[in-house]
């Protein structure tokens, strides 16, 4: 077996073996389950509300357009005729608010929104704790350092991996058995589509950022200096997670330089990855975009996974202090 599939072998192995990825994972699957049967629930308590309210509001609407003197395809006209007048005002702005697509967008981008931070976070602690205790000098030994970083980070990625499929899959099943696919699909959103751009957009995501947060925890001497050090990096990630709420909602309503902005956005390597399988799932963004932004991003990997693996091999075995950024590239 080769060096960087035995450490592979080893953080799957301690993954497994650790109650708060496990725990972690189940409690992520089950809330997303248990939100399909929410929603079933609070849906079927109303229906019959709803019908009511629906009857009560065509009686009151009917005597109104009676009051004016108007029919209904002369009140439609009107209401047609004013809309468009409106979109002209604003540039021919059309946009439709998706509730159902939105919703699915901000779901999809917190579940991968956590599970990066998770995932990055873990690799910076486990290389800063290896680093810290000497037990890197022993692996070094008999490893390169680029092999070891990349057997640390392929290892953890296959389990975030699954963690992302664990709870899609329990979200999907118990969304499937609700009746939640029918009503997604006849609200305009493609479930498989989304769950497909959301599992390419967490390896996407995974390899830009976990490099860097192996050089981040390679760059530190003790464990609690990781969280202000991968500080940048969370940062990132949250401009990502504001932006995917812009391009799935904000800038389509807003129109305008807005729009231009969400265009430069989908783009953009690192924040796109929120961004984009936000606005993918919630179908604010074409599929076309989609392949050009993930070409983007996927051209950009190679330069993440070269920076941080130069980081990672100076200052890994530099002990004492934490390494300064400058000296890295001199």
């Amino acid at each position: 077996m080769s060096p960087i599939a035995l450490i592979i072998k080893r953080e799957v192995l301690v993954k497994i073996r650790s109650k708060a990825y496990v725990i972690g994972t189940l409690a992520m699957a089950l809330v997303g389950a248990g939100l399909c049967w929410v929603f079933k629930l609070v849906g079927s308590n109303l229906s019959g509300l709803d019908m009511g309210m629906a009857d009560s509001a065509s009686q009151a609407a009917n005597e109104v357009l009676a009051k004016y003197g108007l029919t209904e395809a002369e009140f439609t006209q009107m209401v047609a005729q004013r809309t468009a007048e409106i979109q002209a005002e604003s540039g021919g702005m059309d946009f439709v608010f998706n509730g159902p697509g939105y919703a699915i967008g901000l779901v999809t981008c917190v579940i991968l929104m956590i599970t990066i931070i998770q995932t990055g976070t873990s690799i910076a602690m486990g290389v800063v704790e290896e680093k810290s205790s000497r037990v890197v000098e022993i692996l070094l030994a008999s490893l390169r350092p680029r092999q070891l970083m990349a057997g640390k980070v392929l290892g953890i990625g296959l389990m975030g991996l699954v963690q992302v499929i664990v709870i899609v899959a329990a979200t999907g099943i118990s969304a499937y058995a609700t009746g939640m696919t029918d009503f997604l699909f006849n609200s305009g959103v493609d479930l498989t589509s989304a769950i497909i751009w959301a599992v390419v957009w967490f390896i996407v995501g995974y390899f830009s950022f976990a490099c860097l947060f192996a050089a981040v925890g390679s760059m530190v001497a003790k464990p609690e200096e990781v969280h202000n050090a991968a500080g940048p990096l969370v940062i990132i990630i949250m401009l990502g997670y504001f932006s995917a709420i812009y391009l799935t909602v904000g800038a389509p309503s807003l129109g305008g330089g807005f729009s231009m902005l969400a265009e430069i956005i989908k783009y953009v390597p690192l924040v796109n990855v929120l961004a984009m399988s936000s606005g993918l799932a919630a179908g604010t963004v074409s599929n076309v975009d989609g392949f050009i932004a993930l070409g983007i991003s996927l051209v950009f990997i190679p330069l993440l996974i070269w920076l941080g693996g130069k980081i990672y091999s100076y200052s890994i075995l530099q002990t004492g202090s934490k390494v300064k950024l400058l000296k890295v590239f001199r």
